[in-house]
């Protein structure tokens, strides 16, 4: 739970506000960290391996995140 309410705490998307600088920084780092693979993080991973993420998926989301919030 606590993993929910610290990725909530960095990037909720019920909160978005579209042309927010701060909104697309964060979506930014989202998208890197995505990529660099410490998101997901393990410890959830472990307990939901179906959250386990392809490099594709990995790639097609952090696309996703840029292409759509970090504008």
């Amino acid at each position: 739970a606590n993993d929910v309410y610290g990725g909530r705490d960095g990037l909720n998307l019920s909160e978005w506000t579209a042309g927010n600088s701060r909104n697309a920084r964060r979506a930014r780092e989202s998208a890197e960290v995505t990529r660099d693979g410490s998101m997901p993080p393990l410890q959830f991973t472990l307990i939901h391996p179906e959250a386990r993420l392809t490099d594709a998926e990995k790639a097609d989301l952090a696309q996703g995140l840029e292409a759509s919030l970090a504008k």
